[in-house]
Order: C-alpha cells, then structure tokens, then sequence
C-alpha cells in the first residue's frame, strides 16, 4: 500500500515532477535529515542535464545552506557547482578566485556593518546630519564591492543583507519617530536599488527583510548558531530562503513560464454558468466568492509582470 505521508510518496517517486507533487503536500519544512534522504533520491533519478555555477561572496558563514542549495536545484532538474568564497573576503574575493570559478551566478551575503561600520551599532544613535553621510558612504562602499566582482565575472549577480537580528530599538513605536529606524533602513534599500538599476545590468538586490516578514524573527535566527559558528538563520529559514534565492540560477537553466491557461467554469469562478446562470456562479463579495475574486486579482498581478493570460474552456 502507498503511504499517505507526502515525504514517503516523495522518496519513492519515479521523477522528479512526482517528487514535487508529493511535497505540495507536506504541511511542514523538512528536516536535515529528510532533506538528505530526499537528494539522495533525486541522485538516483539522474535527471540532472543542465548545470550552474553558484558562488557565494558572504561575510557571514553560509556553509550550512549548502544541503538545501542541491536540494532545490536538483528538485527542478539541475545540477549545482556550489562554490563558498572564504569568510569575509569581498574586495579580493571578486578580483581573483571568481575570475576562475566563472559562476553563473554570485550571490552576496553581507551584512549591513560591511557597507558603513557605523551600520554595527543602533542606528538610532546616527543623528539626523550623520544619516545622509552613512547612506551616501554605504552606497559607495557597494558600488566598489559590484565594479570589482563586473571585472571579473559577466555572470548574474544577486546582493542581499542580513536583516537586524534583534527588533529596533523603540519597538513598535519606532514609526512614531520622525528619524525612524525603519525609514532609515527604507531610504537605504531604495538607493541600493536604484543603485542597481542604473550603474549594474543582471545585478539584483533581493530583500531578506520580505522573508523575514513571512516567517517572523524568531523563526529567521538561530541565536545559538550565531554566537557559536557565525551562521545566522535557523534550520526552517535556511531552507525557505534557498527556496525563494535559487528561483534565480533555475531561470537560467530551465524554460520560463510565459502563458497562463485557464479554464472558466470553477476556475475563474464558481459553479458552471451553462447550468447555475450568472447569477448562480460563486463570484463576489461573500464567500466563496471571494476565493475567486482573489484567485482574479493575483492573475492579474502576474499578466501585469508580462505573463499572457489565456482562455481555453
């Protein structure tokens, strides 16, 4: 008999399209272990062709997501080369191991200290003068970090920042202050991104805060992890951030969803319009109706992102 556990199903899964499917299912993160049994099986399949080149530039140790980078990329049929720059080595780092490496893509790990050091402390103690000063140095601390690593690798580049460990300091009134934390931290990524944009073409600043905010800090930060070995995120964090970082090397290797086709009739709403009428058909206000409603506007959300929506019913 087939189990009904998804990481059994998934094990014995004859591909890897079944192995996804299976672990749709799953109604928590996987552990170490069964994350290792997992690749194992995903080895067995040997439905790994295509290969990419991941190198990762860190100032924080990054070593314990290497598990998860192979899990994921083998999980949608890609073979990893994962190449771990030494601990905290930027500047050198991007002028000469990369240029042998040649990875596909390079992504930063740094932590906001490494682009001003008065970023270490609260910055809740940077007055209002000081604030333009760190923005503006910090910004120019990066430029020099990306025009260093664009001399020696044309490859796509991801640059992410460690996310405060430990709430601001004036917790949830910090949006009462005029000089808030969080704008602060706010006007900074704005510049890191604008920065991007203009000066450096395939690099991407990709916001760790956004999936701190999903998962919430407590689940973000091991602090045992942090004071013993330098690594910051906990086990759970560790494999939901490969998850959201790896999207990045599968689209240079795997075929890009350009169309979605829908049906009609309980799928873009409720009930068949041939036998319930217009009227009849769950789309509106009250549920649920509103499930569909909602399923609407996120397909409009991807149509404005340039994805074809298409009818076929």
């Amino acid at each position: 008999m087939r189990s009904s556990d998804p990481i059994e199903q998934a094990l014995q899964a004859r591909s890897t399209e079944e192995m996804r499917a299976a672990l749709r299912a799953r109604r928590r993160p996987l552990t170490l272990l069964e994350t290792h049994r997992l690749t194992k099986r995903l080895v067995e399949l040997e439905t790994a062709a295509a290969v990419v080149k991941i190198a990762i530039v860190r100032t924080y140790a990054t070593e314990l997501l290497d598990p998860y980078w192979r899990f994921e990329c083998l999980l949608w049929d890609v073979r990893p080369e994962i190449y771990q720059g030494p601990y905290g080595v930027i500047h050198a780092e991007s002028g000469t191991e990369l240029a042998v490496v040649h990875p596909d893509v390079t992504y930063f790990m740094l932590q906001w200290e490494d682009l001003d050091t008065r970023l270490k402390a609260s910055v809740s103690g940077i007055d209002r003068t000081e604030r333009e000063d760190v923005l503006t140095a910090m910004t120019r601390t990066l430029r020099g970090i990306l025009e260093s690593f664009r001399q020696v690798s044309a490859g796509f580049g991801i640059v992410t920042l460690l996310p405060r460990m430990t709430p601001f300091s004036l917790g949830l009134f910090d949006a009462m202050v005029v000089e808030s934390e969080a704008s602060f931290f706010q006007e900074a990524k704005r510049r890191i991104a604008t920065e991007l944009r203009t000066r450096f073409p395939a690099i991407v600043f990709c916001d760790l805060d956004a999936m701190m905010g999903d998962l919430g800090r407590e689940r973000m930060f091991d602090n045992r992890l942090w004071q013993t070995s330098r690594a910051p995120f906990s086990a759970v964090a560790g494999q939901f951030i490969v998850r959201k970082l790896v999207t990045y090397p599968l689209l240079l290797r795997r075929p890009r969803a350009k169309v979605i086709v829908l049906d009609a009739d309980n799928t873009l709403w409720g009930g068949i319009v041939g036998e319930d009428g217009p009227q009849g058909i769950a789309l509106g206000p009250e549920y649920p109706g509103t499930a569909y409603v909602a399923f609407q506007q996120r397909l409009l959300a991807y149509q404005q992102r340039g994805i074809l929506l298409a009818l076929c019913s």
